[in-house]
């Protein structure tokens, strides 16, 4: 199925991002994807999309060698309700500094409703085999996407306990 099949489920999806590299989700299993739809454009300082590219790419600069794949879903329309221009959108992928993420247009709004998103930025982590484990909605901080990225990766975190040599 394509994802101009809106009855399709995202595992089942063809993607095709603004560089017009072709992805199935079949070809991500094995890796533990983190998925992000977000409002790509307008890029202004109000947009808290923007934020979380930031926080994404550094989790993609960290994990991608721990077979992390980051996708970057454009779903702007849920913020503007105005539909994204393709070469706007490929300007933007230059212009943020994410041309090594894969970013997907969603202009007929299948990825946004197969994903039941209702708000952007929605960040979502799929395990190796294609699992949705854990889900955020707006902006989620570099710290709590490292420590689901580790766990789902089967790699113990940091302790995060820490003593007080006070008492």
């Amino acid at each position: 199925m394509s994802a101009s099949d809106s009855t399709a489920p995202l595992t089942e999806m063809n993607f095709s991002t603004v560089l017009r590299k072709q992805m199935k989700w079949s070809d991500l299993r094995g890796h533990i994807v983190l998925m992000a739809l977000l409002q790509v454009l307008p890029d202004t300082e109000a947009n808290s999309s923007r934020v979380q590219l930031q926080y994404l790419r550094s989790m993609n600069t960290q994990y991608h060698r721990r077979g992390l794949v980051v996708l970057l879903v454009d779903e702007s329309y849920l913020a503007t309700h105005v539909r994204s221009n393709p070469d706007q959108l490929l300007n933007a992928l230059y212009d943020l500094n994410v041309s090594d993420l894969a970013l997907i247009p969603d202009p007929s709004g299948q990825i946004v409703s197969a994903m039941k998103v209702k708000v952007v930025p929605t960040t979502v982590l799929f395990d190796s085999a294609g699992n949705e484990i854990h889900r955020w909605s707006g902006v989620v901080l570099p710290a709590f996407l490292a420590e689901a990225i580790l766990r789902a990766s089967g790699t113990p975190g940091q302790d995060r306990r820490t003593t007080n040599n006070n008492q």
